[in-house]
């Protein structure tokens, strides 16, 4: 009776084990379940797109809002496709590399600080390309060599009254590349540049060699035209004289002999003068007239 007993409890103590491991394997199934539920949805945001890997391959291009993939096999790259703007700039600005140093075709040492803007226009070509990493493996370098390639073909002075141009010349350099990895290149700008302290020194010694040309320039123009104005007050002055001479001349010539002593007789008040000479001889008017 007692081993009756016995075995009734042990045979009670097996079904609740049973029960029990049924209960978990049941709860792990459902939290499992669950798991995989929540792994096989995700969610893709406004400019961007996701990039489905299955054991390494690429096989779907998924747009924003929510998607679903298999759990566990797959994983999702999120691309950004939106306008994005690399900047090129000095240490400590906010930049994405630092600003790149190029010698000019004179051999003159500039830092140039330059923004890119690009679209991923085939995000598929772009990531089998460089797996996400397209930024440092090929924008960086081949943005840093088209700069540099293009600063070398103008001279320190083209560089600073041709900036603009430059900017397009970069840009023509570039865009093949960047579309031959599915990205549109919208837009290049040379933003600051800085040049050596050498250079700098130059240009301010030359600047002040001009101001000091120009002085003496302008000290030499005002001396030309202070002897150009006495050469012509000297010719008003000839002329003058001449016209007086011609004009004494025709009085000189008109005046007869009668016309003086009509003149004269004109003046004459009426009284008659007389001049005691040292002989005792009376001059008259008459003795004038003969």
């Amino acid at each position: 009776m007692e081993n009756e007993n016995k075995e009734t409890v042990t045979n009670k103590d097996v079904a609740l084990s049973k029960g029990s491991l049924k209960i978990v394997a049941g709860s792990l199934c459902v939290v499992t379940v669950i798991i995989l539920l929540l792994t096989s949805f995700y969610n893709v945001d406004t400019g961007q797109v996701g990039i489905v890997k299955r054991f390494g391959k690429v096989i779907a291009i998924k747009e924003e809002g929510l998607n679903i993939k298999a759990p566990l096999i797959d994983k999702v790259y999120k691309m950004n496709v939106r306008e994005q703007t690399l900047k090129f700039s000095y240490e400590g600005d906010n930049n994405d590399a630092p600003a790149i140093s190029a010698s000019t075709k004179d051999m003159q040492t500039v830092l140039v600080s330059v923004t890119v803007s690009d679209i991923v226009s085939d995000p598929m070509k772009l990531y089998r390309a460089f797996t996400g990493n397209h930024v440092r493996s090929m924008m960086v370098p081949r943005v840093k060599d088209a700069v540099q390639s293009q600063v070398a073909s103008y001279t320190i002075e083209e560089f600073i009254a041709k900036r603009d141009q430059l900017s397009k010349d970069i840009y023509n350099d570039l865009e093949n590349t960047f579309a031959g990895y599915g990205v549109t290149l919208t837009n290049v700008s040379i933003i600051d540049h800085d040049f050596s302290d050498d250079y700098e020194k130059a240009v301010e010694a030359k600047k002040i060699a001009e101001q000091q040309v120009e002085e003496e320039r302008q000290k030499q123009q005002k001396l030309i035209v202070e002897q150009e104005n006495k050469v012509k007050l000297a010719e008003l002055e000839v002329e003058k004289k001449k016209l007086e001479a011609e004009a004494n001349k025709i009085v000189t010539d008109s005046l007869s002999k009668e016309i003086l002593q009509k003149q004269m007789i004109e003046k004459w008040d009426g009284k008659l003068p007389y001049v005691t000479g040292g002989s005792d001889t009376i001059l008259s008017p008459e003795m004038f007239t003969r």
